[in-house]
């Protein structure tokens, strides 16, 4: 990638040019039939920016410049798709570090610079290349190729997770609780009951209720820094939303709630301990359902 540019100018296709030609954007590995589509979005993008710089003063309008000067040539040599999972990540499932910092903030304010038919296209495209091949094809536009072999399962994972919240209506498709890739089929699950608890499909329940004897799993990272509260525990919450399930599966996401809310009372001073009264309270909601 070419050194930063100093942008200048109030023409977003003439910006736009300058920052790929300074990213040397016409030997990138990206789809062919994805080339122009990223172009006009980046622009309407930028153009969305410099309406925002012209709301404050010179010194702003410059900082917001070097600001794209930096993002491009980054969204482009890491990937596009993984840039924008991890943004969305950022954006709407911070940590407390990453709120603290402000990284969030900072990250849904540009999030809001796209319109969600133009996300839902990127994660869409991650969730449909199940072949890391391709990928590799097309490191620019999905990932990194170096990181390809690390992270490429994950970064289309997160994707199927935050796809429904781009979708109209947040719908979730369910040909991908089918999909090759165990993570794909829970995230799936886990939307199901999130966006459509009346549609209890069987193969959602069987993700959801496998997904109960996952302690290492996170499927918030919010909830983790705000109440130790672990994927198997969204898991339990989610599948008592559930218009209708077996008793057996019911029984055993009790049972579970139950033994972890046993456990926070048993720990002294729990009372006293606003981190462990609140899950102690989230416990008791869902158990009351």
């Amino acid at each position: 990638m070419g050194a930063r540019t100093e942008l200048k100018g109030d023409d977003p296709s003439e910006v736009m040019s300058v920052l790929l030609a300074n990213s040397n954007f016409a030997d990138l590995k990206i789809p062919l039939e994805r080339r122009s589509w990223l172009v006009g979005v980046l622009e309407t993008a930028l153009s969305q920016e410099l309406v925002r710089a012209d709301l404050g003063d010179d010194e702003d309008r410059a900082s917001r410049m070097r600001g794209w000067s930096a993002r491009i040539p980054r969204m482009l040599d890491g990937g596009v798709i993984a840039d924008f999972v991890d943004a969305i990540a950022m954006a709407r499932d911070p940590d407390g570090k990453e709120v603290d910092r402000g990284w969030a903030w900072h990250a849904a304010e540009e999030l809001e610079l796209y319109d969600a038919e133009s996300v839902r296209v990127l994660l869409e495209d991650a969730v449909s290349a199940n072949d890391p091949d391709l990928w590799t094809r097309h490191a620019n536009w999905f990932l990194r190729a170096s990181e390809i072999p690390r992270r490429w399962r994950h970064v289309r994972a997160a994707a199927a997770r935050w796809l429904p919240a781009f979708t109209p209506l947040n719908t979730v498709d369910k040909t991908l609780l089918d999909d090759v890739d165990p993570a794909v089929r829970r995230f799936t699950a886990m939307n199901l009951a999130l966006y459509q608890p009346g549609d209890a499909d069987p193969r959602a329940v069987k993700e959801l209720v496998a997904a109960l004897g996952d302690r290492d799993w996170i499927w918030s990272s919010n909830d983790y820094f705000n109440y130790f509260w672990a994927g198997r525990h969204s898991a339990g919450e989610l599948l008592l939303r559930l218009d209708t399930q077996g008793p057996e599966v019911r029984g055993v996401v009790l049972d579970l709630l139950r033994q972890e809310r046993q456990a926070l009372l048993s720990l002294r001073q729990a009372e006293d301990e606003p981190r462990v009264s609140s899950i102690i309270l989230r416990l008791e909601k869902a158990l009351a359902r």
